[in-house]
C-alpha cells in the first residue's frame, strides 16, 4: 500500500456511488435556482457573495461540538485553501454561464473535465495518455465547440468562462482526492465557506448594480437563495464524499445523468430546447468523456484519485 493511500479515508464505495447519485440531482437544482435569480436581477458575484455567507452561517453552528472543532485545528489548512480556490472559482464560472446559457448547455460542456484531468495528469503525475485518450479529448473539446453555439451571441465569453470552470473543477478534484485523512468532511465543507465568506461578500458588495440592489429587497429572491445555499452545501458535501471514499473510475461516469436532468428542467421549467448541432455537440462530449474514463479505469489514461 502506497502512502497516499494511507493519507486517505476508509474506501467506502457503496457510500460514495449514493453520494455521486445525489450529487447528479442537487447539482441541476442548483442551476435552476441560479437562472431564477438571474431573471429576477441577480448576476453571479452576488449570488456567490450570499451563498458563501449563508454556508457558513449554516455550518457555525456546528462549531459547539468539540470534535469538529479540533477537526478544524487537525486540518491541513494548505490543502483546503486550494481546495476553496479551485471549487469556488470554478462554481463561479458555473453560475456566470447559467445567467448566459440554457441549463443543458453549461452542464455539458461542464461534461469536458475529464479533458482537462486527463492534460494535468500529465504534468503533476507524470503521466502518458495513450492516442485514444488524445482523440477523446479532442472530440470533446469539438462538442464543446458546438454546444457553445447556443449561445451565439455570448460564445466569446459565456461558453469559454464555462469551459474555464470545467479546467478548475479538474484541478478541485485532483486537489479532493490529494486531501489528508486527518481534514475531515466538515473541515473540508468548513472551510470551503470561510474562504468563499473572506472573497465574495467584498466581491459582491464592489460590483453590485442598483438592478440587483433592488432584486435583493424582495422576498422571492431570499426565498431562491435560502434554497440555493441548502442544496449548495448539501451537494458540495456529496461530491466530498464521492471522491474520497471511492475511485474516481468507479464514480465518474455516474455523474452523466446529470445531464438528464438538467436538459428536463430546462425544457419544462424554461422551455429551452437545443438544435440538432448542440445535441451532436452534447453526445460527442459525453462519449468523449465515458471514454477517458474507461482509459483511466484500465489504467491507460489519468485519473483524479489515481
Amino acid at each position: 500500500m502506497t502512502a497516499e493511500a494511507n493519507s486517505r479515508p476508509a474506501s467506502r464505495p457503496t457510500v460514495g456511488v449514493v453520494a455521486m447519485l445525489g450529487t447528479t440531482v442537487l447539482i441541476p437544482l442548483m442551476g435552476l435556482a441560479v437562472k431564477w435569480l438571474h431573471d429576477l436581477g441577480l448576476g453571479a458575484l452576488v449570488v456567490m457573495g450570499v451563498r458563501s455567507g449563508g454556508a457558513l452561517l449554516l455550518l457555525l453552528p456546528f462549531l459547539l461540538l468539540r470534535p469538529l472543532r479540533q477537526a478544524l485545528v487537525r486540518a491541513d489548512k494548505r490543502a483546503h485553501f486550494w481546495h476553496a480556490l479551485f471549487g469556488l472559482s470554478s462554481m463561479t464560472c458555473f453560475y456566470y454561464g447559467l445567467g448566459q446559457m440554457q441549463l443543458v448547455a453549461v452542464t455539458a460542456i461542464n461534461f469536458t473535465t475529464p479533458m482537462f484531468v486527463m492534460l494535468l495528469a500529465i504534468p503533476f503525475l507524470g503521466e502518458r495518455p495513450d492516442w485514444q485518450s488524445w482523440a477523446a479529448a479532442f472530440a470533446g473539446l469539438v462538442g464543446a465547440v458546438l454546444v457553445m453555439d447556443l449561445s451565439a451571441g455570448s460564445f466569446e465569453w459565456a461558453g469559454l468562462i464555462v469551459l474555464l470552470g470545467s479546467l478548475l473543477t479538474a484541478f478541485m478534484l485532483i486537489t479532493i482526492r490529494r486531501m489528508p485523512s486527518q481534514s475531515t468532511h466538515f473541515a473540508v465543507l468548513f472551510y470551503y465557506a470561510a474562504v468563499g465568506f473572506v472573497v465574495f461578500p467584498v466581491l459582491a458588495a464592489l460590483t453590485a448594480t442598483p438592478v440587483e440592489m433592488a432584486a435583493l429587497g424582495l422576498t422571492e429572491s431570499w426565498l431562491w437563495l435560502i434554497g440555493l445555499i441548502v442544496v449548495a452545501v448539501s451537494m458540495q458535501f456529496l461530491l466530498t464524499l464521492a471522491y474520497r471514499l471511492a475511485r474516481s473510475s468507479s464514480i465518474a461516469a455516474m455523474d452523466y445523468f446529470r445531464l438528464i436532468w438538467a436538459g428536463l428542467i430546462g425544457w419544462l421549467i424554461f422551455a429551452e430546447t437545443p438544435d440538432t448541432e448542440a445535441l451532436i455537440g452534447m453526445l460527442m462530449i459525453v462519449a468523449s468523456g465515458l471514454v477517458l474514463i474507461g482509459r483511466q479505469h484500465h489504467g491507460a489514461a489519468p485519473s483524479a484519485g489515481s
